[in-house]
C-alpha cells in the first residue's frame, strides 16, 4: 500500500522495544543542519517530519523512553536501551512533535523538502551550493512585510519583539528562507536593525505607513524572479511548505496571485503573486486603494487550503498572543 492511500505510519527504535504510529497528515519534512541536532545524533544533518502532538502515540514500549533538554525549551526523546533519538519538542513550536525519518518503517506522506539552519551545515558533506535541491525553489523572491506600526502591541516594532529569546523576525526568516531564492525585507522604520540579519531592506514608496501593498510594491520593484512570495513578520510559525503549495496551485490554474486559505479564512499576505502585476498594483495605490482583498479580487486569484496547517498561520498582533506563545517572555 502506497503512502498515498495509508492513513498513518510506523517506526520503532534500533532495538525494537519502543514503537510508535504518526497519523497524517505530516505538517513538514525536511534536514536540519542545526548544531544541536548534529550534536545529538552524531551524524552531519538530521531529517525531521513533524505532527500534531496528538496525531503521534507510542504504542509499545513507553516505559523505555528517556528524555533530556538539549536546550532550553527543547525535549529530546530517545529509547534508553538502544540509544536511539526519535522524537523531538520545542517550545518554539507549541503542541508538535518531530520525529527523525529513519526511525519509520512504514511510508510517509511526504518527502523532504527543505533545508533548516543550512547556515550551520557542516562543511564535509559534498552538499550541492543551493541547499534545496528538491525543486520547490524556482524563480521566487520572499518578501517579509515588517512595515506596520504595530498598533495593537503599543506600536511597537513587531518583527524585532522576542519570541523565545530571538527577534521575532528571525524566526519568520529561519522558516522562510528555505522556501525561496532570495529574501527582501520591507521595514519602514529600525532600518539598521532590519540590515543586521543580512537581508536588503527595502522602505514603501508611499508615506505613511500605507499597508501591506505598499509594502508588497516595493517588493515587486526590487524582486529579480518572477515570483514574489510574501509573509507577516509576526508568524514565527509560518508552514515549511508555504510557497511550493502555492506556486503548485498558481501554476497549475495559470493564476496571477494565490492565497492560503485555512477553512473559510483567507490569509493573504501569505501569498505567492507574480511580478508582472506590478503596473495594476501601482494604478491600484494611485487611485487611494490600500485593502489587499479588493485588489486581488479584481486579479485572477485563487485561494489554496493549508487545512492541515491552520496553527502555523497563527501570528502574534498584543502582548498577551505574544505571552500565549512565548510563556517566558511574562518573566
Amino acid at each position: 500500500m502506497s503512502a498515498e492511500t495509508r492513513t498513518e505510519a510506523r517506526g520503532q527504535c534500533h532495538c525494537g522495544r519502543v514503537h510508535f504510529v504518526a497519523r497524517f497528515p505530516s505538517r513538514f519534512c525536511c534536514h536540519c543542519h542545526c548544531q544541536s541536532c548534529r550534536q545529538s545524533h552524531a551524524a552531519g544533518f538530521v531529517t525531521w517530519i513533524g505532527f500534531k502532538a496528538e496525531q503521534v502515540a507510542v504504542v509499545a514500549g513507553a516505559e523505555e523512553l528517556a528524555a533530556y533538554e538539549s536546550s532550553p525549551g527543547t525535549r529530546r526523546t530517545f529509547c534508553h536501551v538502544c540509544g536511539t533519538k526519535l522524537f523531538f519538542e520545542s517550545s518554539r513550536w507549541p503542541g508538535e512533535i518531530h520525529i527523525a525519518l529513519a526511525a519509520f518503517r512504514t511510508p510517509v506522506d511526504r518527502e523532504p523538502e527543505g533545508h533548516a539552519f543550512y547556515e550551520e551545515h557542516v562543511e564535509w558533506i559534498p552538499w550541492p551550493p543551493e541547499p534545496a535541491p528538491t525543486g520547490q525553489k524556482h524563480g521566487v523572491t520572499g518578501l517579509v512585510l515588517a512595515g506596520g506600526q504595530g498598533r495593537r502591541m503599543g506600536s511597537v516594532d513587531k518583527g524585532l519583539v522576542l519570541l523565545q529569546g530571538q527577534p521575532m523576525v528571525r524566526h519568520v526568516i529561519e522558516r522562510f528562507a528555505p522556501q525561496v531564492d532570495e529574501i527582501l525585507i520591507n521595514a519602514n522604520r529600525s532600518i539598521a536593525e532590519y540590515e543586521a540579519f543580512g537581508y536588503p531592506v527595502i522602505r514603501d514608496q508611499i508615506d505613511g505607513f500605507a499597508g501591506p501593498l505598499a509594502g508588497l510594491q516595493a517588493g515587486l520593484m526590487h524582486a529579480e524572479h518572477p515570483l514574489v512570495a510574501t509573509v507577516p513578520c509576526d508568524s514565527p510559525f509560518l508552514p515549511l511548505d508555504l510557497v511550493v503549495r502555492l506556486q503548485k496551485n498558481l501554476e497549475a490554474q495559470n493564476a496571477d496571485f494565490a492565497v492560503a486559505r485555512t477553512m473559510d479564512q483567507p490569509h493573504p499576505v501569505f501569498a505567492l503573486v507574480r511580478r508582472s502585476l506590478l503596473p495594476q498594483l501601482a494604478s491600484f495605490l494611485q487611485a487611494g486603494g490600500r485593502k489587499i482583498d479588493a485588489w486581488y479580487a479584481s486579479l485572477k486569484a485563487i485561494e489554496v487550503a493549508f487545512d492541515d496547517e491552520a496553527d502555523a498561520f497563527r501570528n502574534i498582533n498584543t502582548a498577551e498572543e505574544l505571552k500565549q506563545a512565548d510563556p517566558v517572555a511574562e518573566q
